[in-house]
């Protein structure tokens, strides 16, 4: 016989009221002894629950008030204890990410952030340290790895990197041209108004040699020219009158620069090579320069701003046959590596430039042609080419880069053809 009527006591470990993501332990015992024992039950808003010892801990996310009665071996039951406003959100935070243009662009665009929380909600998103938490939205200008931070009301954060690569590298642009031979063009016009232009060292499968007279003259939206190391000739008053004109590379292949070629372009500034061609001209023409110290070979055309190497050259073993660094300790990181004796740098091989003991430059390798970073280009190529030209697959990042030959900004039937005629050769 027990008539004792128990009198639950809850002792708890953790946070009631407010959000948490660490787990609430609640302790039952009884004020007063029950010689028959008892069993202890929970109520959180669903009905009473029976408890397999006196301790519930409670660790999956809620947020409901929990009350605890005791019931001895007699079937008395106790008064039913205060309710504890139990909080717990274990979800990490996540987001879903808009960007404001998916393909090439030179024009500045805001990527959007949709927070993804449990239930506590959103805390504070910072993009690159700077709180967004208002907006969501962040304007970004340039290619880089950024760093998307959320903090739940759970004290939960997520730290996210967010890599932009789609401001062109080589934008689209629209040359027209005039074969020297059969191998060689010289460019004789351009229609593209993008404002970083790179020069390519080849159009429809033929090398480009020497830009024309004029080419680029009175463009007022030009700020970068980036010319492949393949043209040895520029022609007169090239740059003339581009008055936002800031920076032109021009490498050591270059044999000769015509008569007033940047007249009229006061804030233009030179990159060029000690002992080469282009330096020799600004000085003589009172041009501003600066000196280059990374060479690339021949096809090849460094991006500095983008940190993006791209060339036609496939199945190298030795990094230095595409780009060289005097001065630098380089470390490549080969993207195919058939055996431990093997490596091949092609597309998505990552060059790392070292000097005076700290890292300087870090590259990407964008090989034209090579789909799956293998370095060579051939018939596994030409059919994701193909693929990606039919939707089948999406190419991405340098991989998509290395696909659009022609500069389009997509994978279309031109590029195909053309990573097809590559095979061929």
């Amino acid at each position: 016989i027990d008539r004792v009527v128990p009198l639950v006591r809850v002792d708890f470990e953790g946070t009631f009221g407010r959000w948490t993501n660490e787990a609430v332990t609640f302790t039952l015992g009884t004020l007063n002894e029950c010689p028959s024992g008892c069993t202890y039950y929970y109520d959180c808003g669903e009905g009473w629950v029976k408890l397999d010892s006196n301790i519930a801990r409670l660790t999956e996310s809620t947020n409901a008030y929990y009350r605890f009665k005791a019931v001895n071996g007699a079937g008395l039951e106790s008064a039913p204890s205060d309710s504890y406003l139990v909080m717990i959100d274990n979800v990490t935070p996540d987001a879903q990410i808009i960007y404001g243009n998916t393909g090439k662009t030179d024009t500045p665009y805001d990527i959007v952030i949709l927070p993804i929380t449990g239930e506590a909600g959103t805390n504070k998103v910072y993009f690159n340290g700077e709180d967004i938490t208002e907006t969501l939205t962040f304007n970004v200008a340039e290619n880089g790895r950024y760093m998307l931070t959320i903090i739940g009301n759970n004290m939960l954060s997520n730290t996210i990197p967010i890599v932009v690569e789609n401001f062109s590298a080589i934008p689209t642009v629209e040359f027209t041209y005039e074969k020297i031979d059969e191998e060689n063009i010289r460019i004789t016009g351009y229609s593209g108004g993008a404002r970083n232009v790179t020069v390519p060292f080849e159009i429809d499968g033929y090398t480009v040699r020497a830009i024309a007279d004029s080419v680029f003259a009175n463009d007022s939206t030009l700020v970068s020219v980036n010319i492949a190391s393949t043209v040895e000739f520029i022609g007169a008053g090239c740059f003339e009158n581009c008055t936002e004109l800031q920076k032109v590379i021009i490498y050591e292949n270059v044999a000769s620069i015509g008569e007033s070629a940047f007249d009229g372009s006061d804030d233009a500034v030179i990159y060029c090579y000690d002992d080469s061609v282009a330096r020799v001209y600004a000085e003589e023409n009172g041009i501003p320069y600066e000196l280059l110290d990374i060479v690339a070979k021949e096809k090849t055309i460094i991006n500095d701003d983008a940190g993006l190497i791209f060339t036609h050259q496939a199945e190298k073993q030795v990094f230095s046959e595409i780009i060289s660094a005097e001065g630098y300790t380089v470390m490549a990181v080969p993207s195919f590596m058939p055996n431990e004796s093997l490596q091949y740098y092609g597309t998505g091989s990552i060059a790392y430039l070292f000097k005076g003991g700290k890292l300087a430059k870090t590259y990407t390798l964008v090989l034209f042609g090579d789909l799956n970073g293998d370095s060579a280009i051939d018939v596994l190529d030409a059919s994701m080419a193909q693929s990606a030209h039919t939707k089948k697959i999406l190419l991405e990042d340098v991989y998509g880069m290395a696909a659009d030959i022609n500069n389009t900004g997509d994978v279309d039937a031109n590029d195909y053809q053309q990573i097809t005629n590559l095979v061929l050769r």
